[in-house]
C-alpha cells in the first residue's frame, strides 16, 4: 500500500504540474485527490497491527473507542493534510469490517427482508440529500459541538445504509462480479480521468456539476480504460 501510495502519489503530482497547478509544502503533506483512502488504509493497518490481541478481542471497547477518536479528531484544527480527519473519521467503519468478518451480524443482516431494506436504504438516501451534508469528514470543526452532533449522527446513518446496501447485494456470481477484484484499479486511475474532464469542460464553457451527462461519460470511460489495461502486468499487483 506505501508503494501504491508514493507512486501514485508522485504520478498525480506530475500531472497536476502539467495542468499549471502549482507545487507547495501543503500540497506535498496532503494526499492527492483520491489518495487519502490509501493513506488512510496504510494507517488502519497499522494500528490492527500494534494493537495488542487482548485489546483486539474486547469488541466493543475497541469500536468505542474508534467512535470517540472519530468525533474527537474535529477539534484537532488539522483537515486533509496527511489525511488526518478522513483517517479517524472513517476508522470506525474499518473496525466494523475488521470485526464483521467471519460474524453471525453478517448472516443476520443478510437475512432481513430485501424489499424492507431496499427502501430503507432509498429513504436515508433521500433524507441525506435535503437534510444531511456531504459526509466528506475532510475538515475541522466549525461549530464545535453542533459538528460534533452532525458527525456523530451521519456516522450513525451511514452504518444504517451500509446494512442496509450489504443486505440487498445477491450473493450469487454474475457476468460483471469479476470487476469486483479491480475495484481498487478503478479507483486509482478515475482521479486523472476526472481532472481531464474538468480541464475539458472549462475550456468548453460546460458546468463539470451537477452534470449527469458529463458524469455519464466519466464513468464509461473508467470502465473502457479499466478493461483495456486491466491485462497488464504493471496492473496485476492492484486487485
Amino acid at each position: 500500500m506505501i508503494i501504491i501510495y508514493l507512486v501514485f502519489d508522485i504520478l498525480y503530482i506530475g500531472l497536476d504540474l502539467v495542468l499549471g497547478e502549482s507545487l507547495n509544502f501543503h500540497r506535498i503533506i496532503t494526499p492527492s485527490f483520491a489518495l487519502w483512502y490509501i493513506l488512510s488504509l496504510i494507517y488502519w493497518r497499522t494500528i490492527l497491527q500494534l494493537l495488542p490481541d487482548t485489546l483486539l478481542q474486547k469488541k466493543w471497547i475497541v469500536l468505542v473507542g474508534s467512535l470517540l477518536l472519530a468525533l474527537l479528531a474535529g477539534f484537532v484544527p488539522v483537515g486533509t493534510q496527511m489525511s488526518f480527519q478522513r483517517a479517524f473519521v472513517f476508522f470506525p467503519f474499518f473496525m466494523l469490517g475488521y470485526y464483521a468478518k467471519g460474524s453471525s451480524i453478517v448472516d443476520w443482516i443478510k437475512g432481513r427482508n430485501m424489499v424492507v431494506m431496499l427502501a430503507l436504504f432509498l429513504v436515508l438516501c433521500v433524507v441525506c440529500y435535503i437534510w444531511l451534508p456531504v459526509f466528506y469528514a475532510n475538515a475541522s470543526y466549525s461549530r464545535g459541538f453542533v459538528d460534533l452532533i452532525m458527525r456523530l449522527l451521519q456516522i450513525v446513518v451511514a452504518i444504517i445504509m451500509c446494512a442496509a446496501l450489504l443486505s440487498i447485494i445477491p450473493e450469487k456470481l454474475g457476468r460483471i462480479t469479476e470487476i469486483g477484484k479491480w475495484t481498487l484499479l478503478i479507483y486509482l486511475l478515475h482521479p486523472p480521468i476526472v481532472k481531464l474532464a474538468k480541464m475539458g469542460c472549462s475550456r468548453l464553457g460546460i458546468p463539470m456539476a451537477p452534470n449527469i451527462p458529463v458524469a455519464v461519460v466519466i464513468t464509461v470511460v473508467t470502465i473502457l480504460l479499466i478493461y483495456g489495461v486491466r491485462k497488464f502486468k504493471l496492473f496485476k499487483y492492484i486487485s
